[in-house]
């Protein structure tokens, strides 16, 4: 999908009805405001012209001095009437009002949820896609036109009655008055879509300021970042980015505001010949006789008012075009297309283990020519024991994300006792894999839920015998609320909270690994930031804790291969050797080597 197919992918009528059933099914007591603020928006200033005409002509109409009690008195009742009237329909439009701005900030929060109810459900290989992050990222900052719309929409049509009955009464004094108004409208119209046309020609030149802007503002806030800030002489270098990209945006900041400044001129100057004309063809029939004062005063807010609609409409009209352009990337990205099966799945998945079996599997980056995974096929059996070894970048990582289901392949099949994971839902998928990656994110949450994964039902006596056996009982017994401790210092006023080394953070996850007990154990280079008798501790508890799993493990440390059942050399995205470790010793290739280039660190 190209940026151009994005962002024209829907026409304006069908980003209209689409809004406008969004907000039928959120809550339809918000048409209840919706219908009877067009029809009062344009009666009030209707009547506000008519009643000082009708007004000033029940008392210039009549001879001097004929001006009576009764008289007095119906204007008086007229005046009351007029009151009246104003406030009762003055009430209504106001809780109109109400009802409509009331909404607005409901509709875009209901937007945000969408979108990010979509980014967390969608799938993962789309969470590490560039073009898709961007989609999400514009999607998230289009939301208001899309709450935003609606409301334009209502003063569209606001504007449209008023247009109907102003210009009703303009042709009735003189047609040339219509359409010297008209004429003003339509070029201020016109200029402004020059304004709009020239913004979304240029919007991305800005947009990669903006996005260069945000990363260094969040150095701010980054505490790995700042340490090597810190200790290092990178101030400088960032205040000249910083200064460098501020200029870059504000030389387009700049360039808009030039160009957002003609319509407004134009206006001024179309106001000044339009009122020139309109006082010039009343004075001249006041004078003549044909109208009187009131006709007079009527006339010209009638002129006013439709001036105002037609150029309001005329902003209306170019701002329901911005934003239907805008939502089309709401749209794009909530229908962003998901690759994994999410229906019943069609076989039971009930075993206490299972064989994985990968049948010429590939795997390219999207945006990449080359493959990172090449062709590989080999079957791990009920309960096996599998280790995956091989140099940095040599794709273990990539073919564990294709195992348990985070990647697609491009071609070829894994596939669970026989069945394609393409017939499994992924959810369901998910549930069999306890998984401890290298890297990790540790939420604002306590060490309760974030073991346990949720919120409610937490069987905290398990969690503190997963803590034990991943040793790290002890660190937590010595937090102030224990297992209920949050992690993020700070972040909860009443909570000081905590922070765990590298090392107590792989304890971490594989503690909420051993809590979600799944049949396949994937640890990717678990011993990572621990020491080695740390290292060899924790291989020990791996091999009791896998006892009766599927379980595969990454590693760069050959020395803690040895109890596995079967060693896979991976290199360049491809199986180079396969066995156990004193069959590949024997063999003296590129698994010997690397084990003797290693093994003096151990001796």
């Amino acid at each position: 999908m190209t940026k151009k197919d994005e962002i024209q992918k829907y026409s304006v009528f069908q980003n209209i009805r689409y809004c406008l059933a969004n907000v039928w099914q959120w809550d339809k007591s918000f048409y209840l405001g919706f219908i009877p603020r067009i029809f009062l928006s344009v009666a009030l200033p209707l009547a506000t012209i008519y009643f000082p005409m009708l007004l000033i002509g029940s008392i210039t109409n009549r001879p001097v001095g004929t001006l009576d009690h009764p008289v007095w008195l119906d204007l008086i009742i007229l005046i009351a009437v007029f009151c009246i009237l104003f406030a009762l329909f003055d009430w209504i439009s106001v809780v109109s009002e109400t009802k409509v701005n009331s909404m607005q900030g409901i509709f875009q929060i209901r937007y945000n949820d969408a979108c990010d109810e979509k980014y967390r459900l969608t799938d993962y290989q789309n969470t590490e896609n560039v073009q898709i992050n961007d989609l999400y990222n514009n999607a998230k900052h289009r939301t208001y036109d899309a709450e935003n719309i609606v409301k334009t929409l209502n003063d569209f049509f606001i504007n449209s009655l008023g247009i109907i009955s102003f210009g009703a009464i303009i042709i009735l004094l003189d047609p040339i008055i219509l359409l010297l108004i008209i004429a003003g409208a339509l070029i201020n119209f016109f200029l402004l879509r020059i304004v709009r046309k020239y913004i979304e020609n240029n919007r991305r030149n800005w947009q990669e300021a903006d996005r260069r802007n945000g990363y260094l503002y969040s150095l701010n806030y980054s505490f790995e970042k700042i340490k090597d800030i810190k200790l290092y002489p990178y101030i400088g270098l960032i205040n000249n980015t910083v200064d460098k990209c501020q200029k870059e945006r504000l030389y387009w900041h700049r360039k808009v505001i030039n160009k957002e400044t003609l319509p407004p001129l134009a206006d001024v100057l179309m106001t000044v010949i339009r009122n020139g004309v309109v006082y010039f063809i009343l004075l001249s029939q006041l004078l003549n006789g044909d109208i009187d004062a009131g006709m007079f005063i009527f006339f010209f807010g009638a002129v006013t008012g439709f001036s105002g609609w037609l150029n309001s409409i005329s902003w209306q009209v170019g701002d329901i075009l911005t934003m239907s352009m805008n939502i089309n990337f709401i749209r794009s990205f909530l229908e962003t297309k998901d690759i994994f099966y999410r229906n019943e799945t069609k076989v039971l998945l009930n075993e206490a283990t299972y064989d994985i079996e990968l049948k010429n599997l590939r795997f390219t980056y999207p945006g990449c020519d080359n493959e990172t995974i090449s062709g590989i096929d080999f079957k791990i059996k009920k309960g096996e024991k599998i280790a995956l070894v091989g140099a940095n970048g040599a794709g273990k990582t990539t073919l564990v994300k294709l195992i348990c289901g985070l990647y697609y392949p491009t071609t070829g099949d894994v596939k669970l006792n026989n069945t394609s994971i393409r017939e499994i839902n992924i959810n369901d998928y998910y549930n069999l894999f306890s998984v401890v990656f290298q890297e990790h994110r540790i939420l604002p949450i306590t060490i309760a839920e974030f073991i346990s994964g949720t919120g409610v039902n937490i069987n905290r006596e398990k969690v503190r015998e997963c803590l034990e056996l991943a040793g790290l009982m002890a660190r937590v017994e010595k937090c102030p609320k224990g297992i209920d401790t949050s992690f993020m210092v700070d972040f909860y006023g009443d909570d000081p909270g905590l922070e765990f080394s590298g090392g107590e953070a792989q304890k971490l996850l594989l503690a909420r690994a051993l809590y979600k007990d799944a049949p396949i154990l994937i640890l990717d280079e678990p011993t990572a930031a621990l020491d080695p008798i740390a290292e060899n501790e924790m291989y020990q508890r791996f091999n009791e804790f896998s006892k009766n799993k599927t379980a595969i493990y990454i590693s760069h440390r050959l020395a803690s291969t040895r109890f596995c059942d079967r060693i896979i050399l991976i290199d360049n995205g491809t199986i180079t050797e396969q066995g156990t470790h004193d069959e590949l010793i024997k063999k003296q290739a590129q698994y010997f080597d690397m084990f003797e280039a290693q093994s003096h660190y151990y001796k």
